[in-house]
């Protein structure tokens, strides 16, 4: 028997309602089994549902250690993950996904590699299967990520991990709406471990769900909207460079760079073509220093809460 205090937070999602009194019994009978002190949070995301309701069928035993969070509107997941992370107490807090309603027995897994000095221990797919209309997706979204965000992630790390009581409190103190979780994992600097396991497939998020993860992670952990238009800013000095030695060479000796013979130039075309272009080198390093600036401003000025709570009740 472990004397850690674990805390265990569970999002509650439209499509895991039918599974939730097998799978909070089975969670419950894992932490009774293997720790002294525990505690489930449940955070009621779908705002509607009645949570007594759909639990009627617990026993009261059980229903003793849950504490549910309902929250006054549906907010993003990973928000809703951060509800939970402000109510935890324990010594350990552990994020399990509904995929393992026939399999908490992770818990111990994520436990028992975490007493090996891991601060973070995440479950990773050992084979993770990617339809084939989101795999260039996903390629993308991860190159883009791991090249331009300073730290990397694996594409096959799962949501489901433990996390101790230093790197929570790390965790907690980035308080952005827009928020990417896995992101902020890997920035709190303490160290990653994984545990290859068989996860089946869940692929219930939209497509659209995804497309809006994948612009919240790029906006708030990369800089490539900066680098992108540094990278237009130098192009187009270099296209101004020869755009302006070729209307030289047009002026002064009739043919451009091409070796083409030109003639009845209307006046001031040279004057027009130099003017222009470097109207556009300065338009392009005046989008390169704004993207700077909204950089900045997004990065710093956050000030709406993540979450309102409704209520915090018992089972």
């Amino acid at each position: 028997m472990n004397n850690n205090f674990i805390s265990v937070i569970i999002v509650l999602k439209l499509e895991n309602l039918k599974n939730i009194h097998l799978y909070l019994k089975n969670v419950h009978s894992v932490l009774k089994s293997n720790f002294s002190h525990y505690e489930i949070i449940i955070v009621n995301n779908c705002v509607s549902m009645d949570i007594e309701l759909l639990t009627r069928k617990i026993p009261s035993d059980i229903k003793k250690d849950i504490g549910v969070i309902n929250l006054t509107r549906k907010i993003e997941k990973d928000n809703a993950i951060v509800a939970g992370f402000d109510r935890a107490n324990g010594d350990y807090t552990i994020v399990l996904d509904f995929n393992f309603d026939d399999n908490p027995r992770y818990i111990m897994d994520l436990f028992e590699k975490s007493k090996e000095n891991h601060d973070i221990v995440c479950l990773k797919h050992k084979k993770r299967y990617i339809p084939k209309r989101k795999i260039i997706f996903y390629k993308l979204f991860y190159f883009i990520i791991n090249k331009f965000s300073g730290f990397k992630i694996n594409m096959y790390q799962h949501e489901s991990r433990i996390i101790s009581r230093r790197a929570l409190n790390g965790i907690l103190s980035y308080r952005e709406n827009i928020r990417y979780m896995k992101g902020i994992y890997s920035i709190v600097g303490y160290p990653i471990k994984s545990i290859k396991v068989d996860i089946k497939t869940n692929e219930s998020e939209s497509f659209r769900d995804y497309v809006k993860s994948f612009f919240y992670a790029i906006t708030s952990f990369s800089g490539i909207l900066n680098k992108l238009f540094f990278g237009i800013f130098l192009s187009s000095l270099i296209f101004v460079f020869f755009v302006i030695i070729n209307a030289l060479f047009v002026k002064f000796f009739g043919y451009n760079l091409l070796g083409y013979y030109i003639e009845d130039l209307p006046v001031g075309w040279t004057f027009i073509i130099l003017l222009v272009s470097i109207i556009f080198t300065l338009t392009s390093f005046m989008l390169y220093l704004i993207t700077i600036y909204l950089d900045i401003i997004n990065k710093e000025v956050k000030g709406r809460p993540i979450y309102i709570i409704e209520s915090f009740q018992r089972l």
